[in-house]
């Protein structure tokens, strides 16, 4: 039977997993009923409340720290809390969810698997746009005429957004998969994998595409024996099939062609330029604009929204100390899951997929802000609230067990 305890503090999670990949509005509005959710557990628990590893809580500070200084400091550029705010309020994911779960870890891989199927269910509409051509909630077009080829978005409103997501789902996804390949219960998963693979493919995302192409393969190298020969030599099958369509053959071969990228590599030199004239704390989030009144190289710019490039947006908002903190999240998150990867567990997948999608993701964030792209950041920072809680666990379970030796 559900208690009023297990909805007001696990209905949040459950929430946000539902609805991660259908709407951003309702999954931030899922985000702050997390928080709430680890307030009230805070007030509750105290003493007993789960926390992440202090190497995460130090991590994290160090960004929200180098973020805050460069916005106090910002001037002659604006002050813009809000934007401080927005760029950084979804990563406390990161504390709230190993609160909020505490020590059930059947709660935590129940919303993991939820957003994993939600997430297939998106792809299979992706699909469905793709042969329609349009995007029928929004009642557009999806035909991009410089390319000559349609670009699915999912349940969002831009296709870069919705490849972002993908590339997670499709990662965690082939982790569920291998690890329970032969169970019939899971017989549903290759029918998903292939969903999420052409709905990625069809987002035309290339940026995306080569994320997956390395973060994929560190998922097969993490396997044991045959499963690892298996899944490579089926991915090796898979990208030699892909590379028979047409489209996908025809815009992927566009990356060597360099005046394809001038708006990419002008936006990168011109944020090197901001950064190295203003390295101690860049220009303060929002001021992306300040940046390109002086430092604009050059060229030819087909938008003018951001860097794009995570790191090297993070040194526009918050100079080299912002670049150095995020490498040291990502430093500190990725070693805990390869620790934990390595201890025999059932939710040994997640953590190993979690790594990959880490390694993926930040590929992927050279050609791209993905960091700050609300749809991007709520799933991907949902999953490593996720993992941590459970790494957490797992640790307990441990210290635990040796000290019954």
């Amino acid at each position: 039977m559900i208690s009023f305890n297990d909805v007001w503090r696990y209905g949040p999670l459950l929430i946000l997993a539902l609805s991660v990949a259908v709407s951003v509005s309702v999954g931030g509005i899922s985000v702050g009923l997390v928080y709430l959710a680890a307030l009230v557990v805070l007030a509750q628990e105290r003493k007993q409340a789960v926390w992440p590893e202090k190497s995460v809580l130090w991590a994290l500070g160090a960004l929200l720290g180098s973020y805050f200084l460069a916005t106090l400091f910002s001037m002659p550029y604006p002050h813009d809390w809000h934007k401080f705010v927005e760029e950084l309020w979804i990563k406390l994911l990161l504390i709230a969810i190993p609160i909020v779960v505490g020590r059930d870890s059947k709660k935590v891989i129940w919303a993991l698997k939820l957003a994993l199927v939600i997430g297939a269910v998106a792809a299979v509409y992706a699909v469905v746009q793709h042969f329609l051509g349009v995007d029928p909630i929004r009642d557009r077009s999806l035909y991009r005429p410089q390319f000559g080829h349609s670009a699915v978005t999912g349940f969002f409103s831009h296709h870069l957004s919705f490849a972002g997501q993908t590339l997670i789902f499709l990662i965690m996804t082939t982790a569920w998969y291998l690890h329970k390949p032969t169970d019939r219960k899971y017989s549903w998963l290759p029918a998903a994998l292939a969903a999420l693979t052409l709905a990625l493919l069809w987002s035309f995302a290339r940026g995306t595409w080569i994320g997956v192409l390395v973060g994929l393969p560190v998922l097969v190298m993490l396997q044991a024996g045959r499963t690892r020969i298996v899944a490579l030599a089926s991915g090796l099958v898979m990208v030699a099939g892909v590379l028979l369509i047409n489209p996908v053959r025809d815009h992927f071969l566009r990356i060597f062609q360099m005046q394809q990228h001038a708006t990419r590599l002008n936006l990168w030199e011109s944020s090197w330029a901001g950064i190295k004239g203003n390295p101690l704390l860049g220009f303060g989030p929002g001021n992306f604009e300040a940046l390109l009144d002086g430092f604009k190289v050059p060229g030819h710019y087909e938008t003018l929204a951001h860097s794009h490039n995570d790191l090297l947006m993070h040194g526009v908002n918050a100079g080299i100390p912002g670049i150095l903190a995020a490498l040291a999240l990502l430093w500190v998150t990725c070693r805990l899951m390869l620790r934990a990867g390595r201890i025999n567990s059932g939710y040994q997948w997640i953590f190993k997929g979690t790594f990959a999608v880490q390694v993926g993701i930040t590929v992927a964030g050279v050609f791209q802000v993905f960091q700050t792209d609300d749809e991007v950041e709520i799933l991907l920072y949902f999953l490593l609230g996720c993992a941590l809680a459970l790494a957490g666990q797992l640790d307990r379970e441990v210290d635990q067990s040796q000290s019954r030796v």
